[in-house]
């Protein structure tokens, strides 16, 4: 027979209750709540420090998933601690549940330790989790190795941006809440290409990048904000088709990303 289910009132469900829904308590704890097998698995693979994980009573095939054991049945895996699905689901702030809960540790970074040579992304402003995620995804797949937030941007370590992320925010090192015209003086003073994703600006073909750089993406609706605008940026856009204004963030931030990695926005062969 399994072990029995923790009780909805034990001090550490409290806590992953807490943890799903404060940004500034995930923030002070210093991790991120994980939801489901997929992006546990990639969590894992990345090598983050898992904290805890909690499975949902008949889901323990999901958490056999991340980590296969041989176990007895009705026994979550060692390390996992058994929830009645209904406490779980309550706890999860998803509309569909994957009964798999995690907390781990992401790699948080100063903005002063980060490496002059390392490709950086800086999101200002965008306040939907799932853009924060996606972008994060689409910078680890590209080899950024830092993704930097500005206050305002919405909380990289919530389940929302991690699930966003499917698990590739422990790729990255996290720089959060990091003040702007801070951010911009650390890049430029290492001497990056700074440069800012803006409907307004030169074509990103046409820009030559021959020195490390750091792409600036804001919210759809607003853009960057003033502290990112000026001389000392390169605003870049993305040449569309007539009748498109605009794309998602995220989708922008893949493109030129895409660009800067394959050299398309670099000197001409």
């Amino acid at each position: 027979m399994g072990s029995a289910p923790l009780s909805p009132s034990n001090p550490r469900l409290r806590r992953l209750r807490r943890l799903v829904r404060d940004p500034r308590f995930r923030r002070d704890q210093g991790v991120m709540v994980v939801e489901g097998p997929r992006a546990l698995t990639t969590v894992i693979g990345a090598g983050a420090e898992i904290e805890e994980v909690y499975v949902a009573v008949d889901g323990d095939e999901v958490g056999r998933e991340v980590f296969p054991v041989d176990v007895p049945t009705g026994e979550p895996p060692p390390g996992f601690d058994r929830v009645e699905r209904a406490v779980l689901d309550s706890i999860s702030d998803s509309e569909t549940p994957q009964g798999l809960l995690a907390l781990a540790r992401p790699r948080l970074v100063d903005l002063e330790a980060i490496d002059s040579r390392s490709p950086v992304v800086v999101i200002d402003g965008v306040q939907d989790p799932g853009n924060v995620g996606a972008i994060v995804r689409v910078a680890a797949a590209m080899g950024v190795d830092v993704v930097v937030t500005t206050p305002g941007t919405a909380d990289p370590l919530g389940p929302r941006a991690v699930r966003a992320s499917a698990g590739t925010m422990a790729l990255v090192g996290l720089c959060m809440r990091s003040r702007p015209e801070a951010v911009l003086e650390t890049l430029l003073a290492g001497g990056r290409r700074v440069l800012v994703a803006d409907t307004a600006g030169e074509d990103l073909s046409e820009v030559v990048v021959d020195q490390p750089w750091a792409l600036v993406v804001g919210s759809e609706g607003h853009g960057v904000g003033e502290h990112f605008r000026g001389d000392d940026v390169t605003p870049v856009s993305i040449p569309m088709a007539a009748g498109v204004e605009s794309l998602n963030v995220a989708v922008t931030a893949g493109i030129v990303l895409y660009s800067l990695r394959v050299g398309t926005a670099g000197p001409p062969d």
